[in-house]
């Protein structure tokens, strides 16, 4: 079942390399995070003391399918309109802002999800954590629909095209200088 959240980049990057610039990656991200966030609500809700996989099944299901949508479609977008010399500087940023804010998340989320369980043992630990883990996913489902606003900010439609780096032409000089201080 784990590959059923990873499958859709196999089919979705190929439609991001014949997407015409941003037009189409706001839609796509906006239906992604709300598909990620409804997954995330529905994981929280099948997170019950007695609760078991099946309970958790449809969250896993449609929270991999948002996600696994959103990521190429987030990388395409952050190299979109970028000058080709430029795309792995583009990449690296987009990726270094991902993991940054997903280790920030995970670190509040560990936090929520342990909260108050102090001294408790036996049946009222078990409780106790399925409440806080359900407590952190909906949070984290909450944090998915705060990308909306990200996604929103997209521009609708790229303005103009890059011109393409021609290998035979030479770079500009560089400027011999770092933070104005010449070198």
């Amino acid at each position: 079942m784990t590959s059923a959240s990873v499958q859709p980049p196999l089919w979705t990057k190929p439609l991001a390399r014949r997407w015409p610039g941003l037009a189409l990656a706001r839609p796509t991200m906006m239906i992604a995070l709300l598909l990620g966030a409804g997954g995330g609500a529905l994981l929280g809700a099948g997170m019950l003391a007695d609760g078991s996989y099946w309970t958790v099944l449809a969250g896993i299901l449609v929270y991999g399918l948002g996600m696994g949508t959103i990521f190429p479609t987030m990388f395409g977008a952050a190299g979109t309109g970028v000058a080709a010399g430029e795309q792995g500087t583009a990449g690296g940023m987009a990726n270094t802002a991902l993991q940054i804010g997903t280790s920030a998340g995970l670190a509040v989320l560990v936090g929520v999800a342990n909260s108050g369980l102090g001294d408790l043992t036996g049946e009222a630990l078990r409780v106790a954590t399925a409440g806080g883990l359900r407590t952190a996913v909906y949070i984290a489902a909450g944090f998915t629909l705060l990308g909306l606003l990200g996604a929103l900010a997209l521009p609708r439609l790229r303005t103009a095209p890059v011109a393409p780096v021609d290998p035979a032409t030479p770079a500009a000089p560089a400027d011999n200088a770092i933070n104005g201080a010449a070198v």
